[in-house]
C-alpha cells in the first residue's frame, strides 16, 4: 500500500531502544512508495550508494510464487558516505539532486545526488539527530533531535528557527504537501504542528490515546493527517489539528478489544486510508474515516509490518514477519507472493513509477523486484542487526538504505534503467 499524497522520501533510523525501532518501522511504513535510487544506513559510521539493475478473503493458494526465480548478482553500491558517527536517518532531496544524512555527532550533512560530500554541515543540536525532512521546494530543511528540539533551515546551512516546546526527544519531522506547515511527533505524548516559519499552530492530543509519537503523514492534499500511538490507535485530523475520527481494528469476537494498529496510508487520490494491525488484517476506511472493507488472508506471521499502496492507487504491498511481502489488487485479492528473505520484513514500497518493489529484511539485505513480484537482485552491504527502511530516490534512479543499529551505515545504489 502506497504511500500518501507523495512518496516518502526519507528515512529514520532505530537508535537503539525498542521505542525509536518502533517508531521508526511505523515511520517507515507511514511513508510508502518511493522511486529509484536507494540508500542504506547501519551502525559503521559509513552510509552507501548503490545502482540495481465489503469484507473480503485473501490468500489465493494460485497466487504466482515468481520468487522462486533466480535474481541477477547481488548489486554492488557505488557509493559509502562515510561519516564519524552513527547515521540515524536520512531524505532525498525532491529533485534527487541531494542527500542528508543524520547523525549521532548531533549534526546533519549534505551529499550530491551521487553520493560525494558537499561542504554544508548542520550543526546547532545539542544532542543526536535522529530525523530529517527536505521541504517539497528543496529549499528547506526539518530536522528533529534528543535535544526535545526541531530546527528549520535554509539548504545552505543557515538556521532559520528552532521549535521548542516538545518536553521528550523529536521522532519524526513532516513537511505538509505544500510546504506550509511543519508537523513534529516525540516521546511526550503530542504531535505539533507549526506554520512554515515555525510558529506553533496546534498541539495534537488524543483522549483515547494519550500517546501521539510514532507514525503521522499528511493526505495528499494536505487536508488530513493520519497519526499512530504507541498503543497502536490510528487517529484522523483535519489539516488545522483537529480530531476528526478514531480508526480502530476491533476483535470481531469482542468488539470492546482491538489490536494495535502498525500501518497506515493515504491512496494517492486521498479518497481512501489503508490501516495494517497485528491480527494480521488490513482495513479501508473513507477519508472521513468511516470503515469500508477488511481485508484477511496470505500472510501467516505474527503481524503485517507495512502496508502501502501503489502509486496509481490501484496494488496493494505488504510486508510481514513471516520474511515474504505480497502484492494484492485494491479489492484484497492476492496476486504475488515475494520470497526469499530469510529472516522478517521491515518494509516493502513501490517505486515512483510502481514497476519496481523494494523490499527490506532483518536479514540485512534488500531486494529490488519487478512490479510483478519477480525477483531482481539483492542489495548487500550492511552488517548490523537492523535495515529497518529503504528508499527510491524521488527520480527512481537511485536507492538508498540506512541502519543505526548497529553499523551506521548508509549506502546508495543504483536502482537500474
Amino acid at each position: 500500500m502506497s504511500d500518501t499524497s507523495r512518496p516518502s522520501d526519507h528515512i529514520s533510523c532505530a537508535r537503539g531502544d525498542e521505542k525509536c525501532l518502533a517508531a521508526d518501522r511505523r515511520k517507515a511504513a507511514a511513508q510508502g512508495g518511493l522511486s529509484r535510487r536507494i540508500i542504506t544506513g547501519g551502525l559503521g559510521a559509513v552510509a552507501l550508494l548503490l545502482t540495481t539493475g465489503g469484507d473480503r478473503g485473501a490468500g489465493d493458494p494460485l497466487t504466482p510464487d515468481l520468487s522462486q526465480q533466480t535474481p541477477d548478482d547481488d548489486a554492488k553500491p557505488v557509493a559509502t558516505l562515510q561519516h564519524n558517527s552513527r547515521v540515524l536517518s536520512a531524505a532525498f532531496s525532491p529533485d534527487s539532486r541531494r542527500i542528508l544524512t543524520t547523525c549521532r555527532d548531533a549534526t546533519a550533512r549534505l551529499w550530491d545526488g551521487d553520493g560525494r560530500p558537499l561542504p554544508t554541515i548542520f550543526q546547532g543540536h545539542g544532542s543526536a539527530v535522529q530525523s530529517c525532512a527536505f521541504s517539497p521546494d528543496g529549499l528547506r530543511i526539518l530536522t528533529g533531535s534528543t535535544d526535545k528540539t526541531a530546527r528549520l533551515w535554509d539548504r545552505d546551512g543557515k538556521l532559520l528557527a528552532i521549535l521548542e516546546g516538545h518536553t521528550e526527544q523529536v521522532i519524526t519531522t513532516e513537511f505538509s504537501p505544500d510546504g506550509s506547515r511543519l508537523l513534529t511527533t516525540a516521546w511526550d505524548a503530542t504531535a505539533r504542528l507549526w506554520d512554515r516559519d515555525g510558529k506553533l499552530l496546534a498541539v495534537l492530543q488524543s483522549v483515547y490515546d494519550n500517546v501521539l509519537s510514532t507514525g503521522v503523514v499528511f493526505s495528499p492534499d494536505g487536508g488530513r493527517i493520519l497519526t499512530i500511538s504507541v498503543r497502536g490507535v490510528a487517529l484522523l485530523w483535519d489539516g488545522n489539528g483537529r480530531p476528526l475520527a478514531t480508526l480502530l481494528h476491533k476483535d470481531d469476537t469482542d468488539p470492546r478489544r482491538y489490536t494495535e494498529v502498525v500501518s497506515l496510508a493515504f491512496s494517492p487520490d486521498g479518497r481512501r486510508i489503508l490501516t495494517a494491525a497485528q491480527d494480521r488484517t488490513l482495513r479501508l476506511w473513507d477519508s472521513d474515516g468511516r470503515q469500508i472493507a477488511t481485508l484477511r488472508g496470505g500472510h501467516t506471521g505474527t503481524t503485517v509490518r507495512t502496508a502501502v499502496f501503489s502509486p496509481d492507487g490501484t496494488r496493494i504491498l505488504t510486508a510481514s514477519t513471516d520474511m515474504t511481502a505480497w502484492l494484492w489488487d485494491s479489492t484484497g485479492q492476492s496476486l504475488a507472493t515475494l520470497r526469499g528473505h530469510t529472516r522478517q520484513l521491515l518494509s516493502a514500497v513501490f517505486s515512483p513509477d510502481g514497476r519496481r518493489i523494494l523490499t527490506a529484511s532483518a536479514d540485512m539485505t534488500a531486494r529490488l523486484w519487478d512490479g510483478d513480484g519477480k525477483p531482481l537482485t539483492i542489495l548487500r552491504g550492511h552488517s548490523g542487526q537492523y535495515l529497518p527502511v529503504a528508499m527510491f530516490s524521488p527520480d527512481g534512479r537511485r536507492v538508498l538504505t540506512a541502519n543505526g543499529i548497529p553499523d551506521g551505515t548508509a549506502l546508495l545504489w543504483d536502482a537500474g534503467p
